[in-house]
């Protein structure tokens, strides 16, 4: 299949993970993904021809690795989060893990993975030219929103025999174990080739683009946010639910002119560029199991393992 430069709309499942356990969040091993409402140290800008700022900001996100509450919104209005998870990572459980992609956390953004393959065989996804862009939302109240915009940098093909060598040390541990590690070093290894895209950054820019989330800096998120809203008619579908909507765009000057659409949008919305977000820290167990009591012994008695379910799709 011949590499193509593209505008995609990629929809995935937008509901936000629930509360379990008091404050400790599981690795999820639902067939479902979801989103969570994090807060991590990063930076965002207020538009995309200003100066980056440091902060710890709040974002929407896939996060499917261990995350601990540590606000709960009173928000009841639909689109506004219920849950402010600060996302760390420990062991993945042994079946059913989801992964994490796209994944927009480190030096740079990072997308592998998902619909790059069907029943029919590989797709579009797989074959994307540098310059494009990905829309990475949901469909939300028959609208679609956006969680993250990726701008195709680099790229590497790989696969189960030869990802060890082809990926070498580019990538940080934590998306090996949140991400390749689990398509690979699985009981039913993903035999598929992919292609892992490496999303450019405001240092790297492509056409003058840059990969992006919608965020605000905590300071200013304390009641959270709807993710923002997104319309460009014929780019755009408001009411497809899953899947991906793909656009040919001959030439990188178009490309851009969508994507200051984008922006446009996300900062009339009131919300900032996030530009980089800290990787999560690792951690040996659950936080909860690490918790100090009065005889100085960790309880696993809040944080019980999760049910095993059957993991399906992406």
């Amino acid at each position: 299949m011949e590499d193509k430069l593209c505008f995609v709309q990629f929809l995935h499942p937008g509901g936000e993970h629930e509360q379990e356990h008091d404050d400790c969040k599981h690795w999820n091993i639902d067939p479902k993904h979801r989103r969570k409402f994090l807060t991590v140290p990063g930076c965002y800008r207020s538009d995309s021809g200003g100066r980056d700022h440091a902060a710890d900001i709040a974002l929407w996100g896939e996060w499917e690795p261990q995350s601990r509450v540590i606000h709960r919104f009173s928000n009841h209005d639909d689109g506004l989060p219920t849950l402010l998870h600060l996302p760390y990572q420990a062991q993945a459980p042994r079946h059913n893990a989801q992964n994490t992609d796209p994944f927009v956390f480190g030096e740079s953004f990072l997308y592998t993975e998902c619909q790059q393959h069907t029943v029919k065989g590989e797709t579009q996804l797989r074959n994307l030219r540098r310059g494009s862009v990905i829309l990475f939302g949901s469909c939300l109240g028959a609208s679609f929103v956006l969680d993250t915009v990726l701008v195709v940098d680099e790229y590497v093909d790989h696969g189960f025999a030869t990802y060890g060598r082809q990926l070498g040390r580019r990538l940080p541990k934590t998306y090996e174990t949140a991400t390749i590690d689990v398509l690979y070093r699985r009981e039913n290894p993903d035999l598929n080739e992919h292609r892992l895209y490496f999303g450019a950054t405001p240092e790297r820019t492509v056409g003058g683009m840059f990969s992006f989330f919608p965020c605000l800096p905590w300071a200013r998120a304390s009641a959270g946010f709807r993710r923002p809203r997104i319309l460009i008619p014929g780019l755009i579908t408001q009411t497809k639910t899953q899947g991906y909507k793909l656009t040919s765009v001959p030439e990188i000057g178009g490309m851009k002119r969508f994507w200051d659409r984008i922006v446009g949008q996300v900062t009339v919305a009131g919300l900032a560029l996030g530009t980089f977000a800290e990787l999560p820290r690792a951690e040996s167990a659950c936080l909860l199991e690490m918790r100090s009591s009065a005889s100085s012994r960790p309880s696993r008695a809040s944080c019980p393992a999760p049910r095993n379910k059957p993991r399906v799709g992406c």
